[in-house]
């Protein structure tokens, strides 16, 4: 399967398994906070988290409390969890890995506008790529409490026909259908597999990193 690079003039990218090398950061960090509560239910919660790879912590940890747990009142222990979330993972997220290519591929791609679209925190995500020192080549870093849908606007692109997105989960692929935008499913990080993905003829892409895309 090939993939013409050239008829795009702007990328989005997901980060968490399209950039860095960090859905396991995550999912961990999602366990181990939500075992401090319910440990059966902190279960159910990643499972929850995997199936909706991109929605931010906001969210889950939302579902955590009013579906899982069942509770009314939890604002403090809520604010809790998304405050240890940045404590557990920012410092992992420094020091993660890129995924195979992504580094070689964004050489390739500088005539092109970037933007990143993500379900993290976007101020956990503005100090990790400073710190990678990859901030500087994307037009924006967006992330959590804004939905994707809302950060993809931010481009204030009149029409998508030359966009791409890249992802790795459900979400990602919903957004890029929203906007009808073509769409390019990673595959070795992700948490779903390919056949998830609803087909959309001469819309879809599927590899396995970067390297595989850059054959």
């Amino acid at each position: 399967m090939k993939i013409n690079l050239d008829k795009y003039n702007h990328i989005f990218f997901d980060c968490d398994g399209v950039i860095l090398d960090s859905n396991k950061i995550k999912t961990e960090a999602f366990y181990t906070i939500a075992s401090e509560f319910d440990k059966n239910m902190a279960i159910e919660l990643v499972k929850y988290h995997e199936s909706f790879g991109g929605i931010s912590r906001h969210v889950k940890f939302r579902y955590f409390f009013e579906e899982l747990l069942k509770r009314n009142n939890f604002e403090d222990d809520y604010q809790y969890c998304l405050d240890k979330f940045s404590c557990v993972t920012l410092e992992k997220l420094k020091e993660s890995n890129f995924t195979d290519g992504i580094e070689k591929f964004l050489t390739l791609v500088t005539d092109k506008k970037l933007y990143v679209v993500s379900g993290g925190l976007e101020s956990d995500l503005d100090e990790v790529f400073k710190y990678k020192k990859i901030f500087g080549l994307f037009e924006f870093v967006g992330g959590s409490p804004d939905s994707k849908y809302e950060i993809v606007l931010r481009s204030n692109l009149s029409k998508y026909d030359d966009c791409l997105f890249i992802g790795d989960a459900i979400t990602d692929f919903e957004v890029a259908k929203k906007f009808d935008m073509d769409f390019l499913f990673l595959g070795k990080y992700s948490d779903i597999n390919y056949k998830e993905i609803p087909p959309r003829k001469e819309k879809n892409y599927y590899f396995n990193t970067f390297l595989d895309l850059l054959k």
